[in-house]
C-alpha cells in the first residue's frame, strides 16, 4: 500500500461529494502515471488548495480508466478517474489546516521547513504526487481522530475571499452580481484533485496553530 497526494479546491470537494464520493478524476496528462504508478489498495489523501487544509481520505478501489462523464465540469477535464472508497470525508470547515503546529512538525515534508516561509506551498502542487508512509499513516490517522472529533476551523477572512469573489456578467436582462471561484486554474494542480492555486495568505499563516 503505497499513499499519494489527491488535490482539490473547495468547489471540486463539493463536487465530488455531491456525486457520491466514488470517483476521483485527473486530466489526461496524468494518464501514463496514474495506470503505471497507482493500484488498487493504495490510498489519497486529500488536499484542498486555496485553503491548504487536508480534507479527506480515499481508498483506491479500482485500475486507472478513461471516463468523460461529467463529475467536476460540462465538458469534465478530470477524465483519468479511479473508483474510491472513502474512508474519511471531512467538510471543509472541519479540514485540518496544514499550518496546523501538530501538522507542520510531525510531516516529513514540512518539519524542516519554518512555518510560512516564501515557498512553502510549492511542496503541495501536484495530484499524483507519492508521499512518505509515515506521512501517510500520520495524517490518515489524524483525519480519522479528526472525522471522530468534527472540530470546526474557522475561515479568516482571507479564507473567505479565496472561497468566491463578487463579479459582474452580463445577461439579456442587465449586469448581475455572482459569486466565482479564485484561482480556477492551474498548469500545474493535474487532478480534480488539482484545480487552482495553493495560497497561503498572512492571515492564514496566523490561524489556528497549536
Amino acid at each position: 500500500m503505497a499513499y499519494f497526494l489527491n488535490l482539490f479546491t473547495p468547489e471540486t470537494w463539493s463536487a465530488f461529494q455531491e456525486h457520491g464520493a466514488g470517483v476521483s478524476g485527473f486530466r489526461y496528462r496524468q494518464r501514463r502515471r496514474a495506470r503505471e504508478e497507482i493500484k488498487p489498495g493504495d490510498i489519497f489523501v486529500c488536499y484542498l488548495v486555496r485553503l491548504s487544509r487536508w480534507c479527506g481520505v480515499l481508498k483506491i478501489a479500482s485500475q486507472a480508466y478513461d471516463d468523460e462523464t461529467p463529475i467536476y465540469a460540462d465538458p469534465d477535464p478530470y477524465v483519468v478517474r479511479f473508483e474510491a472508497e472513502p474512508l474519511v470525508l471531512l467538510q471543509t470547515e472541519c479540514s485540518i489546516p496544514v499550518q496546523n503546529r501538530e501538522i507542520w512538525d510531525t510531516l516529513s515534508i514540512t518539519k524542516e521547513r519554518k512555518m510560512g516561509a516564501r515557498g512553502w506551498s510549492m511542496i503541495f502542487r501536484s495530484s499524483l504526487r507519492q508521499i512518505d508512509d509515515s506521512d501517510g499513516e500520520f495524517l490518515v490517522s489524524r483525519m480519522e481522530k479528526q472525522d471522530a472529533e468534527r472540530r470546526i476551523y474557522p475561515f479568516t477572512d482571507a479564507d473567505q475571499r479565496y472561497l468566491t469573489q463578487k463579479s459582474k456578467v452580463p445577461t439579456p436582462s442587465g449586469e448581475v452580481t455572482v459569486e466565482t471561484p479564485l484561482d480556477e486554474e492551474d498548469d500545474n494542480n493535474e487532478g480534480a484533485g488539482g484545480t487552482g492555486k495553493t495560497i497561503a495568505s498572512p492571515e492564514t499563516r496566523k490561524s489556528i496553530l497549536m
